[in-house]
């Protein structure tokens, strides 16, 4: 809005060209050939020079034009502001499925406090199609475990994730090979797998990052078993080992999933946790960004608390055998 049309909407609100041009600093005569020029740019009177001044029709209709001008700038202007202080906006974050269901609503609960104006998606993809989406634009940052490396990309680890082996204790009794191999496992929170065979597993899809060091730890130790089901959803592979059919691995970030069943399922076979003998190979569970991209402050933000959020929840629920 320029210098005529602000010193009109004075004018027209103090019904007078004194005040106006009080408020404004400036010469009664400055305010008074600004309102003629815009007379004359309409080709009609603004105003009854009537005291109190009084707008004509002409006049009344330009001012409820200007004014819808005025608010509409005023708006842009807190938004392009919010911008600018990184208060407002958008992020779109890549994730796996079960990651999602663990960290988005705790993390949201305390990412809405600071940041109320910033809306959040997030894109959810095996990790190495979350790289590219990441190396395209098409997502701010993403979590996954193992990403591969690329040197565009940036790196923030979180923790190191063990893995665990979750089953019922009908399925252990069952496929025991021996007397003292179940009740060993309960007694210290160990289990070696090659005491218990043949085993029927839930894993993940091919090309998952735990599906791949699950397999090796399988191999490695020459473990019978049967893969039964592949599925990439946690919270169906723990619902699959409640029915005590089959047995599974979890990542140490998914073990409030079987917590959860176990809470609201007291009355059936509760899910038990096991560190499976001989497994030493962890996940990297971490954040990934874009070496040169420039973030807003909710962007910065959030990645903070993703990392705060993710970290306490893999220690509050790692168990300690």
């Amino acid at each position: 809005m320029n210098m005529d049309e602000s010193l009109f909407l004075l004018a027209a609100e103090e019904r007078s060209f004194t005040k106006a041009a009080r408020r404004a600093f400036v010469t009664q005569q400055c305010l008074s050939a600004h309102i003629k020029k815009l007379e004359k740019k309409y080709q009609s009177d603004l105003f009854n020079r009537t005291s109190p001044l009084s707008l004509t029709p002409a006049g009344n209709i330009l001012y409820q034009s200007l004014r819808k001008i005025q608010i509409i700038e005023n708006s842009t202007r807190e938004i392009l502001s919010g911008l600018q202080e990184g208060t407002r906006g958008s992020v779109t974050i890549g994730m796996s499925s079960s990651r999602v269901q663990v960290l988005l609503p705790a993390l949201y609960e305390v990412y809405h406090r600071e940041f109320p104006n910033v809306t959040i998606a997030v894109v959810i993809d095996d990790v190495r199609l979350q790289v590219q989406n990441l190396l395209n634009g098409k997502i701010d940052f993403l979590i996954g475990v193992n990403c591969p490396t690329d040197r565009n990309l940036a790196y923030l680890p979180i923790e190191e994730e063990n893995i665990y082996f979750i089953s019922t204790d009908p399925f252990l009794k069952r496929y025991a090979a021996s007397p003292g191999a179940y009740p060993r496992a309960l007694r210290t929170g160990i289990i070696d797998l090659r005491e218990f065979h043949p085993l029927p597993l839930v894993s993940d899809s091919k090309g998952s990052m735990i599906g791949e060091l699950v397999t090796r730890y399988l191999n490695r130790y020459t473990i019978i078993h049967n893969p039964m089901v592949r599925v990439s959803d946690a919270d169906a592979q723990v619902r699959l080992c409640a029915t005590g059919l089959i047995g599974g691995f979890i990542a140490a970030y998914h073990l409030p999933l079987p917590e959860e069943y176990n809470r609201l399922n007291p009355e059936g076979p509760q899910l038990r946790v096991f560190k499976p003998k001989g497994m030493t190979e962890t996940l990297q569970y971490e954040i990934v960004t874009h070496r040169h991209a420039e973030h807003p402050l909710y962007i910065k933000r959030l990645i903070e608390l993703c990392r705060e959020v993710s970290l306490k929840q893999v220690l509050q629920h790692t168990p300690s055998f």
